[in-house]
């Protein structure tokens, strides 16, 4: 059986590689290193089973992203995952539905391991 996949995107390598390391033995982790590479892996027919996007990024930030990506990943659970404060925008992403939940960095491994297996779950029922 196939691990669930989830697609990072976030410009800092490091992040990148911290992310894959805490969830490799229970997801198939994906990672982006921007909005346009995460666009073309997803113009190749990735479907991922969650989406999380870092919030400051150059060029496009993680919600505008995650707008524009919605309606080809329109069974994935989105979030942001920031060291930032929580903004107007992330709430409005928030409320409007567009993202499950706001993240903070440096993340708890174990909540977010429980997040993502419950959502991935709740796909499956």
């Amino acid at each position: 059986m196939s691990l669930p996949q989830i697609l990072y995107v976030d410009d800092e390598e490091m992040n990148l590689l911290l992310f894959s390391l805490n969830f490799k033995k229970h997801f198939e982790v994906l990672t982006a290193k921007d909005p346009q590479e995460a666009y073309q892996k997803v113009a190749e027919g990735l479907k991922p089973d969650v989406v999380v996007s870092d919030m400051k990024m150059p060029g496009q930030n993680g919600v505008e992203f995650l707008q524009s990506i919605r309606a080809h990943l329109q069974k994935a659970p989105f979030y942001i995952l920031t060291g930032f404060e929580i903004n107007d925008e992330i709430q409005q992403a928030l409320n409007s539905g567009l993202i499950r939940n706001y993240l903070r960095k440096p993340f708890n491994r174990d909540s977010l391991l429980e997040e993502f297996r419950r959502v991935v779950g709740e796909k499956d029922n």
